[in-house]
C-alpha cells in the first residue's frame, strides 16, 4: 500500500504580506530545524521516501529539512501569476481594477497576464502527478513538498480526476495531507 504525502512548504515571507508568489523567491522565516519539528510532529515517521520538491527554495528547503535525498520537479512550481508576481490583491486592485474583477468573475478562465491560466497550471501539475507516481511506483512512501495552489489541484485531481474541488481547500503552511492508495483507490488518512 503506498502512502503519499502532501505538504506545503513552511511560511515565508511573501506569505506573511499576503504577497503572490509563485516563480519569484521569498525568504522562509522558520530555519530547517524548526521546520523539520513542525512536519515530524505531523508525519509520525518516514521509512525511506522518495521526496520531490518543487525547485523554489522555499519548498526545496523544507523539503531537505526531512533529512533525506530531494529531487526537484519543475511541475510541482506554485501558479505562475506573471505580472501580478509580488503584489497583494490590494495593490492590484488599484493597478489593474478591470483585470482585478475579471479575476474573481471568471475564476476558471482568467489568465493572469504573462502568467498561467487554471486549466494549463492544472494539466501540467496533474501529470507531474502521474509521471511521479510511475517514477515512484516501487515505493512505499512518497513525500511531495510543493505550494498552496498545487496542493489544492492534487487534492482535486487525486480525489476527482478534475479540478472540480480545486477551490474547496486553504492550505495553510506547513499543512501535511497523508493519502493512500488501497488497491488503486486514494484515501485521505488526515490533514494537520
Amino acid at each position: 500500500m503506498q502512502s503519499v504525502y502532501l505538504i506545503r512548504h513552511a511560511k515565508t515571507r511573501a506569505n506573511k504580506e499576503g504577497r503572490l508568489c509563485g516563480k519569484t523567491e521569498s525568504e522562509l522565516l522558520e530555519n530547517e530545524y524548526e521546520i523539520r519539528k513542525i512536519l515530524m510532529s505531523k508525519i509520525i515517521a518516514l521509512t525511506d521516501p522518495a521526496v520531490i520538491s518543487s525547485p523554489r527554495k522555499r519548498a526545496y528547503i523544507t523539503a531537505k529539512s526531512l533529512g533525506y535525498e530531494v529531487l526537484t520537479e519543475e511541475g510541482l512550481s506554485e501558479f505562475d501569476f506573471g505580472n501580478f508576481e509580488g503584489m497583494t490583491h490590494s495593490e492590484i486592485m488599484k493597478e489593474y481594477p478591470d483585470l482585478f474583477s475579471q479575476m474573481y468573475a471568471d475564476t476558471e478562465n482568467f489568465r493572469y497576464p504573462g502568467g498561467e491560466d487554471k486549466k494549463t497550471f492544472f494539466s501540467r501539475v496533474s501529470e507531474t502527478y502521474e509521471k511521479i507516481r510511475e517514477r515512484c511506483r516501487n515505493n512505499d512512501e512518497i513525500v511531495v513538498v510543493s505550494h498552496a495552489g498545487v496542493i489544492q489541484a492534487l487534492i482535486s485531481y487525486i480525489l476527482t480526476g478534475a479540478d472540480s474541488l480545486y477551490w474547496n481547500f486553504i492550505i495553510n503552511n506547513c499543512t501535511v495531507i497523508k493519502i493512500y492508495y488501497c488497491e488503486g483507490t486514494p484515501v485521505i488518512e488526515y490533514i494537520k
